[in-house]
């Protein structure tokens, strides 16, 4: 890391905000494909039914089952162009704070689950309950 970057990272750290608002972002991220792969819950996101006010804007929550859980929204892709691949798109992540996101969320059922890389679109079943592979 040059000079320049750390000296910005530090500044950042420094910030009021940075412990409350990036720093739990930033750590979801770096674990974002662990999250995914490991075991997690699936939601549909209904925040209507939160204690709590939020303008986060999602259908589905995931929540990993690892402490401290981390949250990852997902939004279904309006992309209607044939090149796309990938249906959903993660539109915040974040690790748990004070808020419990998953309250009164209805757990939805994952029957498969496969990670696809989107340029070589190859595939590898995680698992899959419809086939009985796990």
């Amino acid at each position: 890391m040059q000079d320049k970057e750390k000296n910005l990272l530090q500044s950042n750290q420094k910030s009021s905000q940075f412990e409350h608002s990036v720093k739990p972002r930033l750590e979801a991220i770096v674990r974002l494909k662990q999250t995914l792969d490991q075991d997690f819950t699936l939601y549909s996101y209904l925040p209507r039914y939160y204690s709590f006010h939020t303008q986060i804007q999602a259908d589905y929550l995931i929540s990993s089952a690892a402490s401290p859980a981390n949250f990852v929204f997902i939004i279904k892709s309006n992309q209607s162009d044939d090149l796309s691949f990938c249906d959903f798109v993660c539109c915040s992540a974040f690790t748990q704070n004070t808020r419990d996101y998953r309250e009164n969320q209805r757990a939805r059922t994952l029957l498969k689950k496969e990670r696809i890389h989107i340029f070589t679109k190859e595939s590898v079943a995680l698992f899959d309950r419809l086939n009985n592979q796990e």
